[in-house]
């Protein structure tokens, strides 16, 4: 009997701290903002240092060898994955108009669902978002927009671009966080 609860216990602890890491890989709305509302004047590092857990966050590099720094997730006691394609979660900051941009993917339905759900419970305009081969739709809030799109091919079929400011009619941000116009 001894050996069952032993074993029982180890299963318990497993799923627990599994279940544990994977929910924070999906980040919160308030997080997502703050990061977003940050002024350019302080770092990204020392932005997702302050809002995000620092032990489960790994500093990557920088995207596509540019400027924009992004971390992937790494639940605590595991090392970073090897490759980006392979994280359960990847950020990145971008300058913009004095705050960054947020650019959040992930492979998780479910943490989109969670942001969602806050975004509704805001009561703020919605917009759909043309998107080819995905699902998007545009939360407008007071200063900031918060794009999701959904169902994209690819490693992170999930993307989530935070962004401060203002849009302008007929421009639309990707999924990538780059600004296009429209006609």
């Amino acid at each position: 009997m001894k050996k069952f609860t032993a074993l029982f216990c180890s299963i318990c602890a497993f799923l627990f701290f599994d279940a544990r890491s994977l929910q924070a890989q999906c980040l919160p709305l308030s997080s997502l903002l703050a990061l977003g509302n940050t002024p350019i004047t302080q770092s990204p590092s020392s932005a997702v240092a302050r809002y995000l857990p620092a032990i489960e966050w790994a500093y990557r590099g920088s995207v596509d060898g540019g400027k924009d720094p992004y971390w992937t997730f790494a639940p605590q006691g595991s090392t970073a994955a090897s490759s980006d394609d392979a994280a359960p979660a990847w950020i990145s900051l971008r300058a913009n108009q004095g705050k960054y941009d947020v650019v959040f993917k992930t492979p998780m339905g479910s943490c989109v669902n969670q942001l969602k759900s806050e975004l509704r419970a805001l009561k703020i305009k919605t917009e759909p978002i043309t998107c080819v081969e995905c699902e998007g739709i545009r939360y407008v809030g007071d200063g900031y927009t918060v794009n999701i799109y959904s169902k994209k091919k690819g490693a992170f079929p999930n993307v989530v671009v935070v962004h401060y400011g203002t849009i302008g009619t007929g421009q639309t941000r990707d999924a990538a966080g780059s600004l296009s116009i429209g006609q």
